[in-house]
């Protein structure tokens, strides 16, 4: 669930490392942050802004050194924002656009706001298209109380702030190596801190299959017991890797589902050749340049399971890249 709102000054100091706090219009207010946290960045804006040019372009720049014409939001989050007297509302509609995803406003008067986006779903650091976020969120925000989501390749966090914020009773973990191509777990720490129910699973590289032990640990459970009622795999996209993934997590799983799976692809092969234990090119991707979700839609008389894409969601195929298996 969403972390309880503390103090002003409570709420600076916990930050973690790297994150991002904007004061607009109170440069008094912005020397008082440094002295409460020394690991994150502080950005000041002028009570007035007489451009037409939007505030946001002025952080953009000094954080980034340019502004990006593409997905902005998505190189660029705030965590913390404090607005003195005197902003204009256009002002504060625009750099609080740029507010992560359960970050703390807090105005000069004592109002204290969190940002929640609407649709629930619509999380700029996540890397899905938005029938794919829609996809996820409806699926966690269906689970019973005390239920669970896992997912494989966590990477910045984009996608288990989706489950987070659509399920505050179900626990969400998410998994990763964070190393290689992916070195940066601070980056999903901050991406992810305003979250109680996110919990975090580093697996070593060589040995991946030791992430359910690692998962029913930190549940508190035997490993026997570990059931898994959402499971979304988006990590190692390799033949190898992907099949090691279902293989090490499918069993545990009522629910199974993932991303990727282009026509022709590793994943797609992958996915085809563990479901479908022996039928040849069950798995059927159309248009192949714009579907790429897999479903179990049907069983054969003698035990084997067929798989066929695309049918059995409420989705525009050109909009969504999830494959996917029913219960």
């Amino acid at each position: 669930m969403i972390r309880s709102i503390i103090t002003l000054d409570e709420t600076v100091a916990v930050l973690v490392p790297g994150s991002i706090a904007v004061v607009v219009g109170d440069p008094n207010r912005a020397n008082a942050l440094r002295s409460l946290n020394t690991e994150i960045e502080i950005y000041e804006i002028p009570e007035f802004v007489t451009s037409d040019i939007p505030a946001s372009h002025s952080l953009l720049k000094a954080h980034l050194g340019k502004v990006p014409i593409k997905r902005p939001k998505m190189h660029f989050q705030i965590d913390y924002l404090y607005i003195g007297m005197g902003v204009t509302p256009s002002v504060i509609d625009d750099v609080r656009s740029y507010l992560h995803v359960g970050g703390i406003v807090h105005f000069h008067d004592g109002r204290v706001d969190r940002q929640i986006p609407e649709p629930v779903w619509d999380i700029p650091i996540a890397k899905l298209k938005p029938m794919e976020k829609q996809y996820i969120s409806e699926g966690v925000a269906n689970l019973p109380p005390g239920g669970n989501y896992v997912e494989i390749g966590a990477y910045k966090g984009g996608s288990a702030v989706i489950a987070a914020i659509a399920n505050p009773y179900a626990t969400i973990y998410a998994v990763d190596i964070w190393a290689g191509l992916n070195p940066d777990f601070e980056v999903f720490l901050r991406h992810t801190q305003f979250f109680d129910n996110i919990v975090p699973v580093k697996v070593a590289v060589d040995v991946p299959q030791e992430g359910p032990t690692i998962i029913a640990n930190k549940a508190g459970i035997p490993v026997g017991n570990l059931s898994i009622d959402f499971l979304f795999i988006d990590g190692d996209h390799h033949y190898e890797g992907i099949m090691t993934d279902l293989e090490t997590y499918v069993p545990y799983s009522k629910r199974v589902c993932g991303h990727d799976a282009a026509q022709g692809s590793y994943v797609q092969v992958a996915v085809e050749r563990y479901f479908a234990k022996g039928f040849a090119r069950l798995l059927r991707v159309c248009p192949p340049d714009a579907l790429r979700l897999w479903g179990k839609l049907f069983c054969f008389s003698g035990g084997g399971v067929g798989y066929q894409a695309g049918h059995a969601l409420p989705y525009k195929n050109s909009d969504s890249s999830i494959w996917y298996k029913l219960s």
